[in-house]
């Protein structure tokens, strides 16, 4: 990966190019082959996820730029899938895809202005509708809140602590904080969103066989 489409180079300009790598389907890959761009319109997210996909759209509506007309849920793609030092997603790895189907690994270089990246490991809190704490005291402190109250370790939470939770989210987006509790930023498995993929952006394809 060259310097200039590394996630923690400094000062990143909004025009610098981002690689990045996405797992599609193989329909998928013959959609965007015969359309020259891909979307998702959310049909294939499971129910229980639609809430958490639907919360990162509005956050990269509102930190990159609206999405196009119809489009609601972003693409998801890999920039760190195994830390600075390996970046691609490993194709040995169960569950890209559901066991047995042809899927591909696409390759492509963005804008870095059109992209929205998070921490992996946090979006869980999002995923799990859970407190995203900045370490481990105040996460005991969040857990005490909640027993003072009275309020039962379980989403949906009463205000104000539905809220506090909410906010805690915007946390997935801090790449660089307290490495004592996350870990070092180089070792991060870190994701990207973005709404739209175009042919011309792809630089390579590579076909496999899910896991």
């Amino acid at each position: 990966m060259d310097r200039s489409s590394r996630p923690g180079t400094a000062r990143p300009r909004p025009e610098d190019p981002l690689r990045l790598w996405t797992i599609r389907s193989d329909p998928e890959r013959a959609l965007l082959e015969r359309r020259g761009v891909l979307r998702t319109d959310g049909r294939r997210i499971p129910r229980y996820r639609q809430d958490a996909y639907a919360w990162m759209g509005e956050q990269l509506a509102k930190r990159v730029g609206p999405p196009p007309p119809g489009c609601r849920y972003p693409l998801w793609a890999w920039v760190q899938y195994g830390g600075e030092g390996r970046p691609q997603p490993d194709l040995r790895a169960r569950g890209h895809c559901p066991p047995g189907t042809l899927a591909v690994r696409i390759e492509a270089v963005l804008p870095r202005r059109s992209v929205l990246l998070s921490d992996f490991q946090k979006w869980h809190a999002v995923l799990n509708r859970t407190y995203l704490a900045r370490s481990e005291r105040d996460a005991r402190a969040f857990e005490r809140a909640l027993r003072r109250a009275g309020v039962t370790d379980a989403w949906p939470y009463p205000e104000p602590f539905a809220s506090r939770v909410i906010q805690s989210w915007e946390r997935v987006f801090e790449l660089s904080d307290d490495e004592a509790w996350w870990g070092p930023a180089r070792e991060r498995q870190l994701q990207a969103v973005f709404w739209e993929l175009h042919a011309a952006q792809v630089r390579r394809l590579t076909p496999f066989v899910s896991r």
